[in-house]
Parts: structure tokens; sequence; C-alpha cells
């Protein structure tokens, strides 16, 4: 594959990465997800067909989550096939929690209660890697299948376990969203906190849940107000709303016993009896330190490269617009860096994909520590980079970028050694596009390339 074409592939895959992220962030439909997330690996295939099966609740059969390419009779076919150690590839994956390869169907052994099967539909090879969950439980497989026997290069196996990564991020989202829903069908059965208080806010008791949530017993809340955990404010602020619409939700913080804090999904209501007449208040209390958690976890996929920890491509192209708009307003100077690693595939190629990673996360780690706060740095695509420089003119921009090539140049790189890169400079001219921008940028960075590499070019367009 030519270099050009597989960086296309790479930034291909970046950007379905955060697109499938992304719509998991925002709880799209789980099948929309899946099936996006198989539409982007076979973008990046050779004629590769993705199925995604998930594990049933007892672990022993897999139903079918996506195959949006996969001929539909197969998939209804191996809808809920058992696992096992010789259930063609995805049941031997899930079986034995470990990448199973058939590189053809019609010879491996692994496959003859179901070779017959699969070469009715013009299955020949099919790969599969069990999806697991943050606790190393499996979920289920992502298979690749071709029409030609066919074995996979190390690409395709590194794309192979990036997708079982997100499909199983994607089915933990799942899982937590059906967990709360079910918390929520179950509130009678008090899986939650609850606690009533008469109509002046005194407590009048608690369930077990509720006591372990803020750590006071039963003798600790006698004569006292939600107050004591929630803070004065807090609890104002509640009955405000119960006395004006007898119910209150929302997400709150609590200080338990032991001074610690807890986020708590709050609802309040007013207790009337059959007279409408108020008896008192209840409220229902969830800890979801977990679900913040995992919420802030998946913003950060969303935004961040997961290998550098800097802004994905797709975050910088929205700081971008946001900022073209700023500088719309105030007609304040702002240059674009763009650079890259000098024959980065040599070194791929030389000393193995791990350390090539590694070389990115130091060079990261250099530019972070030469650049300012308001500057904006992401990965932009494979070994390329980009510096979004607010209030820098050009030629500062440029001073910044020689600076650069000079520690990078002089930084002595992990199992590597010396490391070079190039650098394109441009300046924003106020009547054109973020495109037209970035193309300058580019423009620049293969100008200097083109010059022998290791260098900074500058366009200085007015």
């Amino acid at each position: 594959m030519a270099i050009e074409e597989k960086r296309k592939r790479k930034e291909a895959l970046l950007t379905g990465k955060v697109q499938v992220l992304e719509m998991i962030a925002r709880g799209a439909p789980f099948h929309q997800v899946l099936e996006t997330l198989c539409r982007c690996i076979e973008q990046n295939l050779d004629q590769g067909l993705c199925s995604i099966l998930l594990l049933d609740p007892a672990g022993r059969h897999l139903r079918q989550g996506a195959a949006p390419s996969l001929p539909e009779a197969y998939s209804r076919a191996i809808d809920g096939i058992a696992i096992g150690p010789k259930v063609g590839s995805c049941g031997t994956a899930a079986f034995h929690g470990k990448r199973v390869i058939a590189g053809d169907i019609a010879t491996d052994p692994r496959w003859a209660g179901f070779r017959a099967l699969a070469l009715e539909h013009g299955m020949r090879a099919c790969w599969s890697a069990p999806i697991f969950s943050s606790q190393d439980e499996v979920l289920g497989t992502f298979a690749i299948y071709h029409r030609i026997p066919y074995r996979p290069e190390t690409e395709e196996l590194e794309l192979i376990d990036t997708a079982a990564q997100l499909a199983g991020i994607a089915i933990e989202r799942k899982r937590m969203a059906e967990r709360l829903l079910f918390y929520r069908q179950i509130f009678h059965h008090a899986h939650d906190g609850i606690a009533t208080t008469d109509l002046a806010g005194y407590y009048r008791e608690q369930n077990p849940v509720h006591r372990a949530l803020i750590g006071y017993s039963d003798e600790a809340l006698a004569g006292q107000t939600p107050a004591i955990h929630l803070g004065e404010e807090t609890f104002a602020r509640i009955f405000q709303a119960l006395e004006s619409e007898d119910v209150f939700r929302g997400e709150i913080r609590s200080r338990t016993r032991a001074d610690d804090w807890v986020d708590i999904e709050l609802t309040a209501f007013v207790v009337r009896d059959e007279d409408g007449t108020p008896l008192g208040t209840a409220g229902i209390k969830r800890d979801i330190r977990a679900r913040k958690r995992a919420e802030s976890r998946l913003k950060q996929l969303a935004e961040r490269d997961y290998l550098t920890g800097i802004y994905n491509r797709s975050m910088f192209h929205r700081l971008l617009e946001a900022e073209l708009a700023r500088i719309g307003r105030h007609r304040r100077p702002l240059s674009l860096i763009l650079f890259d690693v000098d024959h980065f595939k040599q070194i791929n190629d030389r000393h193995g994909h791990l350390v090539g990673d590694r070389v990115l996360m130091q060079l990261a780690e250099i530019v972070r520590e030469n650049i300012r706060k308001a500057d904006v740095f992401a990965r932009y695509g494979g070994e390329e980079f980009v510096l979004l420089l607010p209030d820098t003119p050009p030629e500062k921009a440029g001073r910044l970028a020689e600076k650069l090539c000079l520690k990078c140049r002089k930084y002595c790189f992990e199992r590597v050694g010396k490391v070079t890169c190039s650098f394109g400079v441009a300046g924003f001219r106020q009547v054109e596009s973020a495109e037209d921008f970035i193309g300058r940028a580019d423009e620049a960075l293969y100008q200097a390339k083109d010059a022998g590499r290791n260098q900074v070019h500058t366009r200085v367009d007015r």
C-alpha cells in the first residue's frame, strides 16, 4: 500500500473513531453505533466485511449485534450460536478470550461444523477478536470476513483490536444505561437511598442504602434536616422547589460523615394523602460517581488523541472555527503551524509501531513544554501535528517553529536516537476559509520537505 494511501486510511480511521466515540458520548442508539463502527472499519480494509456478535447474559451464546455488509441469511443462521473451542472464529474467540485467525475457512478445523454454511455464502476467511469490558469480561466478538483466503498483516490486526476496544466502550455504555433504567424501575424496592422528612424538613427515617450513602446512623440524623450533609443553601433550594412545584429533580453534591463528597442524583417530592393534604417529603438518592467518571472518560476520548493525550483532529477543527469567529470580531492575528516527523515510516519499519508510538508521545511532550496555555495543540493524523496560535503573527510563529525544530533535532528519542521534523507556518488572512488556512500551512510544510526536511518554511501572504 502506498504511503499516501496509508496516511489517508489512518486519517479516515481517526475520524471514524472520533465519530463513534461522539455517538457513544451523546447516547446515540446502540445499533447505530455498532453499524457505524463496522462501516468505519470496512472503509479501512480491502474488501473486508465486519460483524459484531454480543455474548448473552448467561455467557453461552452469541447474538447478532451488527453486520451491515454480511449476507442477511448468513447472519440469521449464526445468530444464537453457542460458544466453544471449535465453533468457527467467533465462537472460539469468545470461548477462549483470544483472537482467532482463520485464513482459509475451507481447511481450518475450527470451522468444521460451519464450513458449508460459510462457503455457501462466499465466506473464505474470518478473523475474530474478543470484545472485553474494562473488567476483562468477554462481551462479544468483532470479526472481519473476506471472500478470498487471506491472513491479516500487522496493521490489520491492530485495526481489529482497535475495533474491539471501541465496541467494548459502546457495549459498556449501553449496559450502564440499562442499569440506570433498571434502577429507576425498582425504586420502590429500595435499591436506592430513600429518606423521608416531616413537613418542616426534619428526618423521619432512612433505608440502609441511604444510611451507607451519607454515613449517618439513624440516631445521628434524629432532629436533623438534610442540610447536615447537603449544606443550607442546597437544602433551601430543594425545599423552595418542593413548595412551588411539589417535586425536585437534579444532581447535587452531598458530604458524608467522613467528610467525603458524593455526587448524587436526587428525586425529591411532596407526599400527599388522598385529599391532597401534604404529609411530608421523600427523597430518592442515587450515587452517580461512577457515571460521572465514565462520562468524563468518554468526553476525553471524544476530544483527545488516545496516544498522546493532546486534542484530536475533530476537536481541533471545532476550536479553529471558534477562534476564527473570535478574530473575525476583533481582528487579531492568528497563525498555524503544521508539522510532522521526517521519515516516520522508517522508524516504524525498523523499530516497530510501539517504538514509533513512543516517539510521537515524546514529541508531543516536547511541544507541550514550549507553548502557551492559550495555544491549541492537536494530533492531525498519523505522525502529523498542528498548532493554532492565537494573537500571534506568522513571523512570531515562525520563530516558535524554528525553536521546536531545534528542540526535536537535539532530543535523543528512546531506542531511536535523533529524529527530525519539518514545519509549515501560515498566518491567517481575514478573507479565507479554515480549509484554505490549513491548506496554506500544508503547502508550506511540503515546501519544507521538498527543500530537504528538518526545517521550517513560513508563508507570509498578505
